[in-house]
């Protein structure tokens, strides 16, 4: 008798379990499949890696893919879901209602209009004298000036390095501070 209780209620539990997973199942099976084609506006050609999400009403994504090498993403659309958005660097973001024309078919082309970058200029300033292990590196430009005609001009600049009276090089020093007066230490 305990034995048909607990299959019986076992039974019960399974039909309880079953209906509410083939509501889920249904509730899913609702949605409408949707094919998009993603291609530049200018070139007709397909975009791939593109960044397709979906929305809900409260704007909380609901789904998203990348576009494939020809373009396309596939998505399920369910009831909730209220548009769909389109971003990838250097193209402007594209947002579109799903209740739109243009989203009212299985399958739709989208056009992703090129966006020009732009990025602040950026200053590099190399630091005169560089060391790498035991070797010292000089870069000859921030020594040079307008009136040195010969690399011999050059040399009688940089610092740390002592000339006799013939311009013979007498020996490299580590005492000299370079140019601007404060002593770097090199690494």
């Amino acid at each position: 008798m305990m034995v048909r209780k607990v299959f019986s209620l076992f039974i019960l539990w399974m039909c309880v379990v079953a209906s509410i997973l083939g509501e889920k199942v249904q509730a899913q099976g609702e949605g409408r499949k949707l094919i998009l084609r993603i291609v530049s506006a200018e070139t007709g050609q397909a975009i791939s890696d593109v960044i397709c999400s979906v929305w809900d009403s409260t704007h909380r994504r609901t789904a998203f893919a990348q576009t494939n090498h020809e373009g396309l993403v596939t998505f399920t659309i369910l009831p909730h879901d209220h548009a769909l958005s389109f971003a990838l660097l250097g193209y402007k973001k594209r947002e579109l209602l799903l209740a739109s024309p243009e989203l009212s078919v299985e399958r739709a082309t989208i056009r992703l209009e090129s966006e020009e970058i732009k990025l602040r200029e950026v200053h590099i300033k190399a630091p005169p004298i560089t060391s790498h292990g035991d070797t010292l590196r000089y870069r000859v430009k921030a020594f040079a000036g307008a009136q040195d005609r010969y690399i011999e001009d050059v040399l009688k600049k940089l610092p740390g390095i002592q000339y006799n009276r013939e311009n013979e090089i007498l020996r490299f020093s580590e005492t000299k501070p370079p140019e601007g007066g404060k002593r770097n230490r090199l690494k």
